[in-house]
């Protein structure tokens, strides 16, 4: 299995983001359909450990997707990995809002698990496709390559996130961590995948 294939891409995203902001109800949905898993594939990463269980329930990124049925995107976001940037930014500040309720409240587990089947029928959205990474990936493979990322030093983290899962350029990417070009950002990534793979296929 190579790990280095780039994520979360599709075709048509600037017409989806002009369709959205004329608010299309079926622009919505096919948003949802397409970026639905790897937002909340991103959140998993980018998130620490006590809020990952949080990120896999349902509920947030169908509070998420519903929330943006009457909110247009800025119009900064004129691409397909700014898309789900600001995807993911929407469900990271959810989840920092939930882990401050859950701290001065217990809320019920039940509510926490859903079927994103069952969530999808019921607001009218469509089930969301499982992310490129679920795809090309055993069930196996792909847990093991979240846990690989995950335990990357943040730096090469936040790397591999950005090349792999939201698709920035090397020099957009070199310009997010701060770096002084691309080719630095282009050494990290590929030190980082090395390391994940080296996790992957064990000693």
């Amino acid at each position: 299995m190579n790990p280095d294939v780039l994520q979360c891409r599709a075709d048509g995203s600037v017409d989806l983001l002009t369709s959205w902001r004329a608010r299309d109800p079926a622009a919505i949905g096919e948003i949802y359909r397409r970026y639905a898993a790897c937002v909340r594939e991103v959140v998993g990463l980018r998130m620490g450990r006590g809020l990952r269980v949080a990120a896999d329930s349902g509920d947030l990124v169908q509070e998420l997707f519903v929330a943006l049925l009457g909110t247009p995107p800025p119009l900064e976001i004129t691409n397909e990995s700014e898309l789900v940037r600001y995807l993911t930014t929407g469900v990271i500040n959810q989840l920092r809002d939930l882990h401050r309720a859950q701290n001065a409240e217990k809320r019920d587990r039940k509510r926490e698990v859903a079927l994103d089947g069952v969530l999808a029928q019921q607001s009218g959205l469509p089930a969301p496709d499982p992310s490129p990474s679920q795809v090309s990936m055993s069930r196996e493979e792909y847990r093991q390559y979240l846990e690989a990322v995950q335990e990357l030093p943040e730096r090469e983290r936040e790397a591999v996130i950005l090349y792999r899962h939201e698709g920035v350029s090397s020099s957009e990417g070199a310009r997010l961590l701060g770096m002084n070009s691309p080719a630095a950002f282009r050494t990290v990534v590929a030190r980082a995948l090395a390391k994940v793979t080296i996790r992957m296929n064990g000693p």
